[in-house]
């Protein structure tokens, strides 16, 4: 299984972007909140249709294997700390210390 990490940006406290995961297009929108200081990630289709919405990024554990939506990416989108801690991204930490990944499909 291959790793695909993600771009991501600190700079904006929202926006989105598309991606190809496992061959289909999907559009990410990363929201970053002040209040509980933390970001979060909406998951569309190509068409813009919302599969799965206000998923946390956090640290170390799946963010939409407990989801079962049609449609919805075939693998785990993970949060990696590249400073080996379980804390998770902070509003300027996104894509410097914490990194999203996605675990690519076996072909």
């Amino acid at each position: 299984m291959a790793i695909q990490r993600i771009f991501t940006r600190n700079d904006l406290p929202n926006y989105s972007q598309r991606v190809e995961l496992d061959g289909s297009i999907f559009i990410l929108s990363f929201r970053y909140s002040l209040r509980p200081d933390r970001w979060f990630l909406d998951v569309q289709d190509e068409q813009e249709n919302d599969l799965i919405m206000g998923i946390p990024l956090q640290t170390g554990v799946g963010l939409i294997g407990r989801f079962r939506v049609p449609g919805q990416p075939e693998n785990e989108f993970l949060v990696f700390n590249r400073e080996g801690t379980n804390d998770n991204p902070g509003r300027d930490e996104l894509g410097v210390s914490h990194q999203l990944l996605y675990n690519e499909a076996d072909e």
